[in-house]
């Protein structure tokens, strides 16, 4: 099985990583020996993921089986699979092969490279929190906000375009898709490994509507916006 869209690998390392399979492909167009100034414009190294649904390495998957199964108790129907999947490219330079390797909770990618040397990278992405039992919604121009009655947060989520590493839109809706931008909760809401959501705001658990206010909460990137 060819992967049609890659250019001068160098080097491929599989690794799994919170119940999912990925391919780091080190890339370089350069020949070995090559002085370092010989070649000054290198591909990006690629990062794939298994999709069990093609069977297939391809593009990163923003929805995960580990993740569905932990918060829903299932995994993803197959067409939620490729739901906001989006390329990611690594700004190696003269890379030559990547290591995966865990230190207690924290997963590490580590990227040999000619020219900048070794590059380690934490394998851990944001996620969306804030809306499990979701109840309800208000809506503005450019942003909507959300109350959860179980995870006792007010999210806040922004209409945009966003695009991956290689300049392709992760997804194409009119007016611009839904983003998670922010969550206020009662108590701690884990975005990442090291980072979690604003906590302190007493009164939201239990909490049956919400309504946006211009006037009293101007939009994402307005000014006093929180």
């Amino acid at each position: 099985m060819s992967v049609p869209f890659l250019r001068g690998a160098t080097g491929v390392t599989a690794f799994q990583s919170g119940g999912e399979t990925y391919l780091a492909v080190a890339q370089s167009v350069c020949e070995p020996g090559a002085p370092p100034d010989a070649c000054p414009a290198q591909p990006k190294s690629a990062m794939l993921q298994w999709n069990r649904a093609s069977s297939r390495f391809g593009p990163l998957l923003s929805l995960e089986d580990g993740e569905s199964v932990k918060d829903s108790g299932r995994e993803l129907p197959t067409g939620e699979l490729t739901t906001h999947q989006y390329n990611l490219r690594i700004d190696g330079g003269r890379a030559v092969k990547f290591a995966y390797l865990e230190v207690g909770a924290m997963r590490l990618l580590i990227l040999c490279s000619l020219k900048r040397g070794a590059l380690v990278l934490e394998w851990d992405f944001d996620k969306v929190v804030g809306l499990r039992g979701a109840i309800s919604a208000s809506v503005s121009a450019r942003a909507v906000y959300a109350a959860s009655v179980v995870d006792g947060a007010a999210v806040s989520l922004t209409r945009e375009i966003r695009i991956d590493s290689v300049g392709r839109a992760v997804r194409i809706c009119p007016g611009g898709c839904l983003a998670f931008a922010s969550a206020l909760s009662e108590h701690p809401l884990a975005i990442s490994r090291i980072a979690s959501s604003p906590s302190g705001a007493e009164g939201l658990r239990g909490a049956r509507n919400v309504l946006f206010s211009p006037d009293v909460f101007p939009p994402p990137g307005a000014s006093g916006a929180s």
